[in-house]
């Protein structure tokens, strides 16, 4: 029985889960990765949603009781799929912060010589690593974004991005390069050995071009 619990504070999964039955799978949706938090509040079905109540205002509830109610219940648990609050505003800006310092770092490189570069295996392989964790950054702030508005849920991260572009959060220029950025990424991940190295160097190349363009400016 796979159940998630919003706690409004991060909370160790084993601690929470303490005393529950085997068969039930915690997912604790204050330090679960945003892409799965995100899918979660948009396909899950909402079984139990505490109340304030005086003399305890704000104080979240266990997971037990939030199994305990929902079984404990007579009414049926809701059919419709919706979104139930999981945006954590603070954790999206850390990851776009994050995704702010890799491009940074990655336009230092930009300016090293391409055969520099393609000799350099210890350098090469830094940039590979930040192109594939300012991707993945990306990827779970556009999937967190989607699920959060009720816009998806995408089937593919490349959809993701261009989802964004039809409710006019990125332009549509941007999501069909970041659409294509993150098939990169899957490159860089699954055929790490086989890349080619100078299509990566080529893609440092585009960020040198975006710095001194002045539409590159970021939102």
């Amino acid at each position: 029985m796979d159940i998630a619990a919003w706690f409004g504070r991060p909370v160790d999964a084993w601690v929470a889960a303490a005393g529950l039955a085997e068969v039930v799978d915690l997912l604790v949706l204050d330090t679960a990765p945003l892409e799965l938090a995100g899918r979660v509040a948009l396909r899950g079905q909402l079984i139990f949603e505490a109340t304030r109540r005086s003399g305890s205002p704000g104080r979240p509830p266990s997971a037990r009781s939030i199994l305990t109610s929902s079984r404990a219940s007579s009414r049926p648990a809701a059919t419709s799929c919706r979104p139930v609050g999981v945006v954590d505003a603070e954790r999206l800006h850390r990851i776009l912060r994050r995704i702010t310092g890799d491009l940074a770092v990655l336009r230092t490189y930009a300016d090293v010589p391409a055969e520099q570069l393609l000799f350099d295996a210890v350098r090469l392989g830094h940039v590979k690593y930040l192109f594939i964790t300012m991707l993945e950054g990306a990827i779970d702030a556009a999937h967190h974004v989607c699920a959060a508005e009720g816009y998806g849920p995408p089937d593919t991260n490349a959809e993701a991005m261009l989802l964004l572009a039809q409710h006019q959060v990125l332009s549509a220029e941007l999501a069909a390069a970041m659409a294509q950025a993150v098939r990169f990424r899957y490159v860089l991940v699954h055929g790490y050995a086989d890349v080619d190295d100078r299509r990566v160097v080529a893609y440092l190349g585009h960020l040198r071009a975006s710095r001194s363009s002045p539409a590159a400016s970021p939102a």
